[in-house]
C-alpha cells in the first residue's frame, strides 16, 4: 500500500515538470497552454488510476483527487473541466462498485480547487506551504468521506486500512505539487517581465539617434543599437560578435579599446571624443561609458553611448 502511494506521489511530481515544459513551449499562447494543461492533468489522472490501491474489486484509491484539485486551483475552470472530464470518462470505463463514488470524488476535487482559487483571487488566500497543506488535508478528507456512500460492509476496509496512509501522503503531495507550480509560475512571470523590459529597451534604443553599444574587455562588440542607421560605419547585424580591430582602423580600434579598459579598471564613467568615417561622410562623436555590474556572456563589459556631435561642433566653429 505504501509503495502504491509513493508511486502516486512520484506521478504527481512528474506532472509538475510536464506542466513546466508546457509553459515554456507554449507560454506565448495562453489559451493553448490551458488546453494542453487540461490534457496533461487529465492524462495524469488516467495513469494514476492504473496504479491504484485496490480496496476490493471496483473500489480504488489513487492520486486523481490531488491532481484535479491542483488543476482547478492553478488552471481555472477550463483546465479543471478538461481534466475532470477525462478522469470521469476513464473511471466509467474501469467500472466496478466504486464507480459512482469515484466520479463524485472527481467532481468534488475540481469544485474544491475552484473554491480555493476563488478565495485566492477575491479574499487574498495564500498559496504558500501551510495553506496548501491545509488545502490538501481538506481535499482528501472530503474524498474519504464520500466513500461513506458505499455500502457499509466496505467501510471497515476503507477507513481502517487505507484512510490514514492515503491522507498522510496525499495531503503533503498536494502541497508539494502546488509549491512546484508556484515556482514554475514565478519563473514564467519573470521571463515575461524580462521580455517586456527588453522590448521597451529596444523601443527606446530605436527611438534614440545615439549609438548604444555593449563591449567586453576584449573589445568584442556584443550589442549595437541606433535609431539612425546612417551613423553606423557598418550595419549592426554585421558587426555584432566582431572585435573593434575587425571593424575599425587599427589606430582607432586601439584608442577605443583602451577607453573600454579604462572604464573597467577605474570603475567610473569615462568620456572620449573621436571621428569616424560613416556612410554619410566624416562625423565627430562624443562617447560616454559605464561598466556593467554583471558579466555579459561570461566577461566584464561596458555600455557605451555615442552621440553624433558633428553639427554642434560646426555651429560652435561658426
Amino acid at each position: 500500500m505504501i509503495l502504491a502511494l509513493a508511486k502516486a506521489t512520484a506521478l504527481i511530481l512528474a506532472l509538475g515538470l510536464l506542466h513546466g515544459f508546457n509553459l515554456q513551449l507554449l507560454g506565448g499562447h495562453p489559451r493553448m497552454v490551458r488546453w494542453v494543461a487540461g490534457l496533461l492533468f487529465g492524462g495524469m489522472c488516467v495513469f494514476a488510476m492504473h496504479m491504484p490501491i485496490v480496496v476490493t474489486d471496483g473500489v480504488i484509491f489513487d492520486s486523481r483527487s490531488a491532481v484535479l484539485g491542483i488543476a482547478a486551483l492553478y488552471g481555472g475552470p477550463l483546465v479543471g473541466a478538461i481534466a475532470g472530464a477525462i478522469a470521469a470518462f476513464w473511471r466509467l470505463y474501469l467500472g466496478g462498485a466504486g464507480t459512482g463514488v469515484g466520479i463524485t470524488v472527481i467532481v468534488a476535487a475540481v469544485c474544491v480547487g475552484l473554491i480555493y482559487r476563488l478565495g485566492v483571487q477575491r479574499l487574498g488566500w495564500s498559496k504558500q506551504a501551510l495553506p496548501l497543506l491545509g488545502f490538501g488535508v481538506v481535499l482528501h478528507v472530503i474524498a474519504l468521506l464520500l466513500f461513506l456512500r458505499l455500502p457499509e460492509y466496505y467501510h471497515q476496509a476503507v477507513f481502517t486500512k487505507v484512510a490514514l496512509p492515503f491522507l498522510a501522503l496525499m495531503a503533503p503531495a498536494t502541497a508539494l505539487l502546488g509549491l512546484i507550480l508556484n515556482a514554475i509560475e514565478d519563473r514564467a512571470q519573470t521571463a515575461r517581465a524580462l521580455a517586456a523590459s527588453q522590448e521597451q529597451l529596444q523601443a527606446i534604443a530605436a527611438a534614440s539617434p545615439d549609438i548604444q553599444m555593449v563591449l567586453d574587455d576584449e573589445g568584442r562588440i556584443l550589442e549595437v543599437h541606433s535609431g539612425d542607421r546612417e551613423v553606423l560605419r557598418t550595419p549592426a547585424d554585421e558587426i555584432v560578435g566582431k572585435t573593434l580591430y575587425e571593424v575599425l582602423p587599427t589606430a582607432d580600434a586601439t584608442e577605443f579599446h583602451q577607453f573600454v579598459r579604462n572604464t573597467l579598471q577605474l570603475e567610473e564613467p569615462q568620456r572620449i571624443d573621436y571621428t569616424l568615417e560613416t556612410p554619410v561622410g566624416l562625423r565627430s562623436f562624443e562617447a560616454r561609458s559605464r561598466a556593467l555590474g554583471v558579466p555579459v556572456r561570461g566577461r566584464p563589459a561596458v555600455v557605451v553611448v555615442a552621440r553624433d556631435i558633428t553639427d554642434r561642433l560646426a555651429h560652435e566653429a561658426e
